[in-house]
């Protein structure tokens, strides 16, 4: 299969998903699951940023997201759909761009707060988990944006 170098496509099928994404899905994704949503988004690059290659893959069973690292390899952050009890809307922005987030609280819910530059100005999404999962999700917020670092 052709891919456009320039937009993000849906792929047919793991098989074609270039290297090193075709891997790291074949590692990931259990022969058992069947997968709803395939796409590749490219690399992207303007002055002073880039942005990884990524795989966005849903399944029967959850979501993950295959980004290319640095050298060539691939890092995979996945997430079971049994670990969350109420639908989602999945937002895909670069980590580059993540600016800052805050977790808090509102009555019987987590708040996730995260704050996203863009060119031409901010953008705050607000997402909301079970309370119970505040400490999960903060920590998982640091090992994020440790990464971005990177």
């Amino acid at each position: 299969m052709e891919i456009d170098d320039r937009f993000p496509t849906k792929l047919p099928s793991v098989l074609d998903a270039p290297e090193p994404f075709r891997s790291a899905l074949a590692d990931s994704i259990s022969s058992q699951e069947s997968i709803r949503f395939l796409i590749h988004a490219p690399a992207f690059s303007t002055p002073g940023e880039r942005t990884s290659a990524t795989v966005l893959a849903v399944t029967d069973k959850g979501w993950l997201i295959v980004s290319e690292t640095e050298d060539g390899g691939a890092h995979v952050e996945k997430s079971d759909f049994g670990d969350y009890t109420f639908g989602a809307i999945i937002t895909y922005f670069p980590v580059v761009r993540l600016e800052d987030f805050h977790v808090g609280h509102e009555e019987r819910f987590g708040v996730l707060e995260l704050r996203v530059q863009a060119r031409h100005g901010g953008e705050k999404f607000e997402i909301i988990f079970p309370a119970d999962r505040e400490k999960a999700v903060s920590k998982t917020m640091e090992q994020v944006l440790i990464h971005a670092a990177a």
